[in-house]
């Protein structure tokens, strides 16, 4: 039976579904309640599951996470986007936000999606600061836990910024910070965020991590220079490097062309097993 003479029939039925099936939800994160999305590939009774991480001062519902998951679900990946603590419809001050407690925020959304019956793997995406994020997150999970990581423009420059001095071209004393150093749009980043980032292990973390990883960098980002991509490539043993010419950090104009490479990826990775010494041979011309 074609797939247009199911959806008819389905229809016919009063059974008829979108092609996806989404629910917004409010989780308990370990600095307040965050705000989620999780979407189903319809026609799958079970499916892998992927996480995706946003970047700094940005939300769930940004284009690049709309993107990401609308081109994984079409693969029968499943999607849970979510807002880190302090940011989009989460609680929690952007002010007193850092990345270890991003972590612990990726963590608790990885404790709901692992306890989802229908899911088989997780693999964690995230863009800018979430992959940083999604980096050390499938660090401290390993393997066994996180199938595959995908970094999209990966912000390890914060460390050595925040050891400069200088965020975003707003200088400090990185001895001895303010307690708030504002930036642009308003936003506040508090003494702690920097002095936690002086202090990540980044890509030490990250190389211990031996599931598959895919790296995808702009050659025109500006924000964070694609050399930051090309490190986490040299460190993670299982991993691939895409560099595209003439995008930005936020892949403007292709965000859609970066959302197909990923959930390209995502659907091979999931199909193989590390365990069995299988490997992807996945295509990382330019």
């Amino acid at each position: 039976m074609n797939h247009l003479l199911k959806l008819t029939l389905a229809a016919c039925l009063g059974l008829f579904l979108l092609p996806a099936q989404a629910q917004e939800l409010t989780l308990n994160g370990p600095h307040g309640k965050l705000a989620v999305t999780y979407e189903k590939p319809v026609g799958f009774k079970k499916y892998p599951l992927a996480i995706l991480c946003h970047g700094f001062t940005s939300n769930r519902n940004d284009p690049l996470m709309q993107e990401l998951s609308a081109a994984l679900l079409k693969r029968g990946v499943a999607t849970v986007r979510f807002d880190f603590n302090g940011h989009g419809e989460s609680e929690g001050k952007f002010e007193d936000m850092t990345v270890p407690k991003e972590v612990l925020d990726a963590r608790a959304i990885y404790d709901f999606a692992s306890a989802q019956s229908e899911v088989l793997d997780i693999m964690l995406i995230g863009h800018s600061q979430g992959g940083v994020v999604a980096a050390l997150t499938a660090a401290q999970l390993e393997v066994d836990r996180v199938k595959a990581l995908v970094l999209l423009a990966p912000a390890a420059v914060m460390r050595e910024d925040a050891l400069r001095g200088n965020l975003f071209g707003v200088q400090f004393d990185p001895a001895d910070p303010p307690q708030t150093v504002e930036i642009f749009d308003n936003h506040k980043v508090g003494r702690d965020y920097i002095l936690t980032a002086q202090k990540l292990p980044i890509y030490e973390r990250a190389a211990t991590y031996e599931g598959f990883a895919f790296i995808v960098h702009g050659l025109h980002d500006t924000t964070v220079p694609y050399t930051y991509g090309e490190r986490f490539a040299e460190d993670i043993r299982l991993s691939a490097v895409r560099l595209i010419d003439n995008a930005d950090h936020v892949f403007t104009g292709m965000q859609r062309q970066v959302a197909d490479l990923v959930a390209e990826f995502a659907s091979r990775a999931s199909k193989l097993d590390v365990s069995r010494h299988e490997t992807m041979n996945f295509e990382t011309k330019n």
